[in-house]
């Protein structure tokens, strides 16, 4: 997870995004936008490694799935860009 934090703080100055640390220990680093403790998450089937990448709508809050484990800047900005794309033609 801490690996994966520069290249999300570059992805919040590039496009504005808030970042939600959600942690199912409590662990807090630091830079986040906000963090909730959720032990749950844990039990989510769509989080099988740390850190896992998701979009949640601000509309309907909806966790759309973008991607597991260490990921390049530019491999998640294609990511996140085809999985708007995705839902808006849905």
């Amino acid at each position: 997870c801490k690996r994966q934090l520069p290249i999300l703080y570059s992805l919040r100055e590039s496009f504005g995004i808030t970042i939600l640390g959600v942690s199912a220990d409590g662990g807090v680093y630091p830079g986040l936008d906000q963090v909730i403790k959720d032990e749950s998450v844990t039990n989510d089937p769509s989080v099988q490694a740390f850190p896992t990448i998701m979009l949640v709508d601000s509309k309907t809050a909806k966790k759309l799935f973008i991607a597991k484990g260490l990921t390049t800047k530019d491999r998640l900005t294609d990511l996140i860009y085809k999985k708007i794309l995705e839902v808006e033609n849905a």
